[in-house]
This record gives C-alpha cells, structure tokens and sequence, in this order.
C-alpha cells in the first residue's frame, strides 16, 4: 500500500513539473521531493525482495500476467481489425449483389406489368383480355376477327368467367328485351354434331351452363351463343347469324 501512494505522489510531481510553465526555488523542492521518493521507492523494494520473497513472488507473477493479459488484447485487437476488414469487405460485395439482383427483379417487375397490361379497348379478368364487338357479324368472321388480333372467341373456363362477361357485356351495350339475344363465343361441333368443343383449344366442355332444353341438336345450329336476357346461358345457334361477339387472349 505503501509504494502504492509513493508512486502516485511521484507520478503527481512529474505531472506538475512537466506542466509548470515557470522555473522558480518551489519548484526545484519538488524536484528533490521526487528525488527521494524515488530512492525511497527502490529501497523498499529491494527490502521487499529480501524479506518478503512471497509478496514478490506474487508481484512478479501478477506482472506477468498483466504481460500476458496485455499481448493477447493486442493480438485480439489486431485479428479483430483484420476480421473486421474483411467483414466489411464481404458485406460491400454482398451489398454490390444485392442491388445488382434489386435493379434486375425491378426491370423484369416492370416487363411483367408490362405484358400484364391489356391493349386499348380490352379488358382483363384473371390471366387473359377481352374485348366486346358489337358489330353483329356471323361466327366464321368473328373468328377470323379475333384470330387476326391474335385472340380467340372466348372459351370459358368456369361459371365465374361467364357471370363476369355478363356484366361487362349488360353494361357496354343495350340488348334490347329479347330472350334470344346475345353474343357469339369459341364453341361449336360443326365436327361431330351434339358434341361441343372449343374451338381453338378443341377441349371438350368441362362444365355446363346450357339454357334447358339446349342444344337442341338442330341441323344448322353448330355455334353456341351467350344469351344476355337469360341470365348468361347457352345456346346454339346458326353460325351464319349475325352477332356481337367476345375474343379473348392471354396477358
């Protein structure tokens, strides 16, 4: 405890001294004041040698292991500082292929929307576009209409799609009050008569929604219609009347 205080009163002289702006006789006192603190300091702890030799012991121990201690925080720090630069450089690089990957996903995002967008005068429902024409033509020529704007008459694909295309249908155009009137879609079976098939994709019919009664298997009547006043139901009709009709094509 002793040498302790003495070389903290020595560390405090040597503060004053080194910040002392003037040269005077207190000064020079203190001088000598740290002069023999210091005599003092080394004579006890040759003393301590000689008559401790377990305090020393412990002393010279505990001041290796302060070296030890000291030289594996310097050796931490320096492969802190190395792991520490190579982190950062890692975490540029990933930063670099992160924003590279971001920039790519957002031109493909806008690509996508892109295609997901209907041309002027269509509408989408699902994955596809649609377009309603009212000029009355006959089947042949509305599907020679949609095919040349790369679509089809459309093909249902459930009930859903054809209450969705009744109400577009109801709200672009007057049909008047007949319970025959409507517009042509994609199916027909001027192949196999009685047997419907989509046109374009020759799938079967997987659902039906057929007025009663209907098709009626008529000999001239292979296009089926949508009748607007029956609540979207199917019939079959002759292909050479004269009709709206809706094509279809995919985003």
């Amino acid at each position: 405890m002793g040498i302790k205080l003495m070389i903290t009163t020595v560390f405090l002289c040597i503060t004053v001294i080194s910040t002392s702006p003037v040269w005077n006789r207190s000064l020079e006192i203190r001088l000598q004041s740290v002069e023999n603190h210091t005599d003092n300091i080394q004579s006890q702890m040759s003393y301590l040698k000689e008559n401790d030799e377990d305090i020393w012991t412990r002393l010279v121990m505990n001041t290796n292991l302060i070296n030890i201690l000291s030289n594996a925080l310097a050796t931490n720090l320096k492969y802190y500082r190395e792991t520490s630069n190579k982190s950062m450089k890692k975490l540029d690089s990933l930063t670099q292929k992160y924003d590279s990957l971001l920039e790519k996903y957002e031109t493909l995002e806008n690509k996508i929307r892109k295609l997901n967008q209907c041309p002027p005068g269509w509408f989408p429902y699902m994955k596809s576009c649609y377009i309603l024409k009212k000029e009355a033509i006959d089947w042949f020529q509305a599907q020679k209409w949609c095919q040349k704007n790369e679509a089809k008459l459309v093909e249902y694909s459930d009930i859903d799609e054809v209450t969705f295309l009744l109400s577009k249908a109801k709200s672009y155009h007057y049909w008047g009050t007949s319970n025959w009137a409507g517009f042509w879609v994609g199916a027909t079976d001027l192949q196999h008569e009685g047997v419907f098939k989509w046109s374009s994709s020759h799938n079967n019919l997987h659902f039906s929604n057929w007025l009663p009664g209907q098709p009626d298997k008529s000999g001239d009547e292979d296009c089926m219609m949508t009748l607007v006043n029956q609540q979207g139901k199917w019939n079959d009709d002759s292909c050479n009347r004269k009709l709206p009709f809706v094509c279809e094509k995919y985003m």
